[in-house]
């Protein structure tokens, strides 16, 4: 097997919003890392694991593991197609990590439809996968599945595990098979302690205020037990019309509880308290605090994500790749989709700069990778407008797989205007990949093209009530309209 191309061409890094640092943000960004260091294990964490496993993308082939179960609330035990959204970023000679069932359709249309090179799968254990283990973990303690898949880094070289989220779990897997191997190993992600750091709310809360003053986040609080929370809801709902119960460290609506101030007006505490447990009782097991209560915003004119990418401090300063408006949708402020900003200029800068500043606290901090900071703007109009900064995605995500998977395709050109779908419950007649395909022939995108739509996932055809596409066309209005005419079809019974 020949030399795998230079990383960046493959996992292309694109700066398409200017910002810049001066000496004195620099300075306080980099003071205020070394308050957070004080306090981490990022020295003892390096330790144990280099010189077997070690943070950073080389020019290697990738393995990708997309499995996101070790996020709180989205265990998905069995089959669970929405794996299949960062092998998409896969190509020739890389290997994809599948903890359910594969999706044969599915990986041809990806190789042959899409051109994207001929990619290996590895399916883990299903044993473990029954029990609803995350893959990371499966590929350690499933010995026939570890087998496999040190054969195949034996025979690739060296390797850089990409994962959808790297754990403790993914960091002990980097580190055996390294040392099993003999050779290096690399994991494009921040280590374990960092990574817990940078997906838990509070502690980005705490950092924002730091930087930007107590007025950059809405209003919250924390809660260490069921006591509290009670009392920290009860204080939050005479001040604001609506607030919401956060599990710091889950993804987006999956931990999100919405409570109506005038829901729970006049409630005494033991009956509001009873009302609390009932609302977070679609938490498996036992509820972990602490809690994060935080106002709702109202007014939002618009919600914002900023794509970073944060590299080894020896290879520049993190590169703000966009700004994007995320669709919300329902009362959890669900994730629907996305498209590129278009706010007025000023708003943009303003974005990217302070986005360009948390990146810079995070890289001092030992961070790398993948990360997107989440906004909403909020007021009567932009002229007044307030910026809020909500949380952080120390991860891969709905927006970020396909603006690099769009980059790959267009190599270095900006992409035509497109669309992000990520719609979920939907009802959807059952069909095979392959069928769905036919039922929109006329739709999907080929290569060489500017218009069409681009599957991410086969959510929604064998299984699953989710749909996950790109849909490019030759502006954002039209992207939308035949990102509806998709789900149209799709939906409809024959």
């Amino acid at each position: 097997m020949g030399k795998p191309a230079n990383w960046r061409g493959r996992l292309p890094v694109i700066a398409r919003c200017k910002a810049e640092l001066s000496g004195s943000e620099r300075a306080k960004a980099l003071s205020l890392a070394k308050e957070f260091i004080a306090q981490s294990r990022h020295r003892e964490e390096r330790y144990y694991f280099e010189p077997h496993a070690r943070t950073g993308v080389a020019d290697t082939q990738f393995v990708f593991i997309g499995d996101a179960s070790e996020i709180p609330l989205l265990a998905r035990p069995g089959t669970n197609p929405f794996e299949y959204r960062l092998s998409i970023l896969a190509g020739e000679g890389d290997l994809v990590i599948i903890g359910g069932q594969r999706n044969h359709d599915f990986e041809n249309y990806l190789e042959h439809h899409l051109d994207l090179g001929h990619r290996n799968y590895l399916q883990v254990g299903q044993t473990f996968q029954k029990n609803g283990a995350p893959v990371s973990v499966t590929c350690l303690k499933d010995a026939g599945t570890y087998a496999s898949l040190r054969t195949h880094v034996e025979k690739l070289g060296a390797v850089t595990l990409v994962p959808h989220i790297t754990t403790g779990a993914i960091w002990a897997l980097a580190r055996q098979l390294g040392k099993d191997t003999g050779r290096p190993v690399n994991v494009a992600g921040p280590l374990p302690a960092m990574s817990i750091l940078a997906n838990n709310k509070l502690w980005f809360a705490q950092v924002v205020r730091r930087l930007f003053g107590e007025d950059a986040v809405p209003a919250e609080d924390s809660a260490f037990g069921a006591a509290a929370l009670a009392a920290r809801v009860h204080s939050f709902s005479q001040s604001c019309s609506r607030l919401v119960v956060k599990i710091p460290n889950s993804a987006g609506s999956e931990g999100n509880f919405p409570i109506s101030s005038s829901e729970i007006s006049g409630m005494g505490m033991k009956e509001l308290h009873q009302y609390l447990v009932d609302l977070l009782s679609k938490i498996n097991g036992q509820t972990l605090y602490p809690l994060m209560v935080q106002v709702w915003e109202k007014n939002v004119l618009t919600d914002r994500s900023v794509q970073l990418w944060i590299p080894h401090p020896a290879n520049g300063s993190p590169v703000v790749e966009g700004v994007f408006e995320q669709i919300l949708s329902g009362p959890e402020g669900r994730f629907s989709g996305a498209s590129p900003a278009r706010i007025p200029e000023d708003w943009t800068k303003k974005l990217a700069h302070d986005a360009l500043m948390l990146g810079q606290v995070f890289q001092d901090l030992g961070y790398l990778g993948r990360c997107s900071f989440d906004a909403v703007i909020s007021g009567d109009d932009f002229g007044s407008a307030r910026l809020h900064w909500i949380e952080c995605n120390g991860r891969w995500g709905g927006v970020s797989v396909p603006m690099t998977f769009l980059n790959q395709l267009f190599r270095g050109l900006t992409p035509p205007p497109y669309v992000i779908a990520h719609r979920s419950e939907l009802v959807l007649p059952y069909r095979s990949f392959s069928e769905g395909l036919e039922v929109l022939e006329d739709l999907l995108w080929h290569p060489g093209g500017t218009e069409g739509v681009i599957f991410m996932t086969p959510s929604g055809f064998e299984e699953g009530p989710s749909l996950h596409f790109l849909s490019l066309a030759a502006t954002t209005e039209k992207a939308g309209r035949q990102a509806e005419e998709v789900i149209q079809r799709l939906t409809e019974i024959h």
